[in-house]
């Protein structure tokens, strides 16, 4: 197929470029800067086989490229293409960025007396290195600009150039403010930490924190200035992708946030426990935690507020409340296994404190450090979100039954009496195999403490069962005796000719189980035979085929205000075919007449699930792979900053 090919071309066109791009770059750097001895020749025979090996095969492919483009115009706008032409981009602007860091970092370095102790991910060794490798990747750069700029004024509203422009831009987000963080907490750290004897390390990550500080913040600045005037376009502003960063961000800033909260509770409550320390001594050992804690919390800030204007200006609020509750639900869920840990831990403290005859009360101060350390940080995430999702369960509109019935609410609740059972099970199963040993002779040390321990935490687990099982309970009883008392009677009319009417019968009894409280009607009718039509406000649905085979659809159709949804089903001589749609068995196809009646019903927008292409799936996955391979780079040279 045409895609395969298309797909093979253009990844050995990008493979081939890049080999020939760090050829290049390799005998540039050994005719500049040439190494001393043998190792000349070796430079010189790496660099003249890459570019030998690559260039042929890049023009060859390229030419082909080329080809199909001059040939058919449409091209231009296919995935692949906008994949190969950001991610070229992509994949040059790394090196340059860091080799800029190098060459930042050298004068600072000087400046302050230190040397690194190894050259940073994909830079030169020396400022020649780094020229030529930010100068060969600039023009490789403005390659891949030009593929793309003229891409764009081919086709301004191509839709695949749009998305991949759109997942580019979040990725160098992301590179922006990982690195942002990176580069103040080497800053900070130089702050926090008092450094004992000549300091290098401190004098290293100023020199590095600087340098790094510098480019991400033009990062984030040039990216946040390219993203946010494109908000005013509704397809940026309601993108999936946007919210997806918008959550993972939150969540990730959040999650971050409260383990550093979490250690620094911990360590804290040992001090105030008797652990011997002082408040320098304590500050040195958390510095590079409390040098990433103050970025990462305003960068958090600033990334909440922009998640809820967000999910405020979404046109769907259906997704804006299935977005809510996702992220609440993760809250509450990690808040949750964070009070059962912290609670576990305090009564196996007091178990141990009362029973156990080897007590160490040395030991004291670092458990109830831990319990109280997980309750500190647990209690008032599990207080902020849990509430908040049993008040919108609790209400009697649709808001409060969409959240009964919804996917996240049913799995939360679900993965938690799951985690109860089996823990239980396990907690209860370790006791009785003891009790047998014991009763059989082989009694293990400490057996009273034992049982009483495995005793609590059953009765935990118990409580934390009974708990959520009662919730469900309460849920379930709440939807079978909801009353839609604020939704306005709504009639539906469903149209059949008798050829349809064994699948219209089968959607009724449908209509039926899920959505009892509407006033549902079936009339069959033949070529003659007219029917009343409902009210302008309510819903008719029937057979796409018979609006034309029974002239008598027409007559109603025409007088018709409300909702139409026409159902593709087949028709008995085959005649019709319908563009655009995939093959669907009849019972599909009912369940999304279903799910529009609902959403007709709800007074929702309507909005039909699609089926996902098979290549616009294997996209996702190459373009997914190109940014994991970006990401590990950037990772990479991240880690290898903190190192130095």
């Amino acid at each position: 197929m045409r895609a395969v090919r298309r797909l093979y071309f253009y990844i050995v066109a990008f493979i081939s470029l890049q080999v020939i791009l760090w050829g290049l770059i390799t005998l540039a750097a050994s005719t500049v800067d040439s190494p001393i001895a043998g190792g000349l020749s070796n430079l010189l025979a790496r660099g003249l086989a890459q570019v030998l090996v690559g260039l042929p095969f890049f023009l060859l492919h390229w030419s082909v490229i080329q080809k199909d483009v001059r040939q058919q115009a449409e091209e231009q706008q296919t995935f692949i293409r906008a994949v190969y032409g950001y991610g070229l981009q992509l994949a040059t602007l790394v090196p340059v960025l860091t080799n800029l860091h190098a060459l930042l970092r050298r004068p600072l370095m000087i400046a302050f007396n230190v040397f690194p102790t190894s050259r940073n991910f994909l830079a030169g060794q020396s400022v020649t290195d780094n020229m030529v490798s930010i100068a060969l990747n600039l023009i490789t750069f403005y390659f891949a600009y030009r593929i793309t700029r003229a891409d764009w004024d081919a086709f301004p509203s191509g839709r695949n150039l749009s998305l991949i422009r759109r997942l580019y831009r979040y990725i160098w987000l992301v590179i922006g403010i990982s690195s942002l963080v990176v580069g103040l907490q080497q800053i900070l750290f130089t702050i926090f930490f008092t450094p004992e004897g000549i300091g290098r390390l401190v004098n290293l990550k100023l020199a590095s924190g600087i340098s790094v500080t510098l480019i991400a913040t033009a990062i984030w600045v040039i990216t946040t200035r390219k993203i946010i005037p494109s908000l005013r376009a509704k397809a940026e502003r309601d993108a999936i992708l946007r919210t997806i960063f918008l959550f993972l961000a939150n969540l990730a800033g959040l999650a971050i946030i409260l383990s550093i909260i979490g250690v620094l509770v911990n360590d804290l409550l040992r001090w105030l426990l008797g652990t011997p320390t002082s408040l320098p001594v304590f500050i040195n050992a958390h510095s590079s935690l409390l040098a990433v804690l103050i970025p990462i919390t305003v960068i958090w800030l600033y990334y909440r507020r922009n998640f809820g204007r967000h999910l405020n200006t979404l046109e769907d609020p259906i997704r804006s409340q299935a977005t809510t509750r996702l992220f609440t639900s993760l809250l509450s869920l990690a808040g949750n296994i964070l009070v059962f840990a912290g609670v576990w831990s305090l009564l196996s403290l007091a178990a141990d404190g009362l029973i156990g005859d080897n007590f160490l009360f040395s030991a004291l101060n670092q458990r109830l450090a831990n319990g109280l350390a997980l309750l500190a940080v647990g209690l008032p995430l599990w207080i902020n979100s849990w509430p908040l999702l049993q008040r919108e369960a609790t209400g009697d509109n649709q808001l409060g039954e969409r959240a009964r019935q919804s996917v996240v609410r049913k799995t939360f609740l679900y993965l938690l009496i799951f985690a109860a059972v089996v823990g239980l099970m396990a907690a209860v199963g370790l006791l009785v195999f003891r009790l047998i040993n014991s009763v059989l002779g082989n009694a293990m040390p400490n057996f009273g403490l034992f049982v009483i321990k495995q005793l609590l935490l059953s009765a935990q687990i118990t409580v934390w069962l009974l708990y959520h099982l009662a919730v469900l309970r309460k849920d379930n009883r709440a939807e079978k005796l909801t009353i839609k008392t604020e939704q306005p009677e709504i009639s539906v009319l469903l149209l059949t000719d008798p050829d349809s009417q064994a699948a219209m019968s089968s959607l009724q009894a449908m209509i039926q189980k899920e959505m009892p409280y509407l006033a549902l009607t079936l009339h069959t009718v033949s070529a003659g035979v007219t029917t009343d039509t409902p009210e302008p406000s309510s819903i008719m649905v029937l057979p796409a085929s018979s609006t034309w085979q029974e002239p008598v659809f027409a007559g109603i159709l025409k007088d018709f205000s409300g909702k139409v949804i026409l159902i593709p089903l087949a028709d008995k001589d085959g005649q019709l075919v319908w563009a655009g749609m995939h093959t669907q068995e009849e019972e599909e196809i009912l369940k999304s007449a279903l799910q529009l009646i609902r959403q007709a019903a709800e007074g929702q927008p309507f909005k039909i699930s699609t089926p996902a292409n098979g290549w616009a799936i294997a996209g996702y996955v190459l373009a997914g792979l190109v940014g994991l391979q970006v990401l590990f780079v950037v990772f990479a040279l991240l880690a290898s900053l903190v190192m130095n």
